[in-house]
């Protein structure tokens, strides 16, 4: 999945929110904490919004990574947004 959506990069073609969801979800069983966390900041970098689901795999990732902090910032920065 995650060498598909390179794949995609190099031929510029563009990546929507339903293909960041399938690779950050096969991340998340893959326990790829950390290819997960640049999927979604690559996300945040092209203007897509990720929603509250994609978030949650993200975050699920670094628990089952045994990356407790980066859930939990990953967490702090959703509520903060919620705020504002």
């Amino acid at each position: 999945a995650v060498n598909l959506l390179g794949d995609m990069q190099k031929l510029s073609l563009a990546a929507d929110r339903i293909l960041f969801s399938s690779v950050i979800s096969a991340c998340e069983k893959g326990r790829e904490w950390q290819q997960a966390l640049v999927l979604l900041r690559d996300m945040q970098r092209s203007a897509m919004q990720p929603y509250n689901k994609l978030c949650n795999a993200v975050i699920s990732a670094c628990e089952k990574g045994g990356k407790w902090q980066h859930a939990l910032s990953l967490l702090a920065g959703m509520l903060d947004e919620l705020v504002e």
